[in-house]
């Protein structure tokens, strides 16, 4: 299992603690150091949406200009990793997105 995010993200450290507390071991990939491969990130979006993968509320987004967030790009978000709503918790084809302690509870149970 592989979860992405920034480790100081207040939702990433809920999701971290929460699967430490029920035995789930993961293996944490930090955007900023680590970044995430293209085909990759095409593949969560394909999965997800990027209505779903898109962090409309951070600063980053608030400080694109309008053209760039009319015309979100593959390019644009693997330039500025922090678009992406975290964490991205992913095992073998199962994609979850952000953080519900219910969510993570079936995820792991079907994992």
């Amino acid at each position: 299992m592989l979860m992405y995010g920034i480790p100081n993200c207040d939702t990433v450290r809920k999701a971290k603690k929460f699967l430490y507390n029920q035995g789930v071991s993961f293996d944490f990939i930090d955007f900023r150091k680590d970044s995430i491969e293209e085909d990759k990130l095409l593949n969560i979006i394909e999965k997800c949406g990027w209505e779903r993968i898109l962090n409309k509320r951070s600063k980053t987004y608030r400080s694109l200009n309008d053209n760039e967030k009319q015309n979100m790009s593959i390019q644009i978000l693997l330039q500025n990793l922090t678009l992406i709503k975290r964490p991205l918790l992913i095992s073998k084809n199962n994609i979850l997105v952000g953080f519900s302690e219910n969510e993570y509870l079936e995820f792991i149970n079907f994992n």
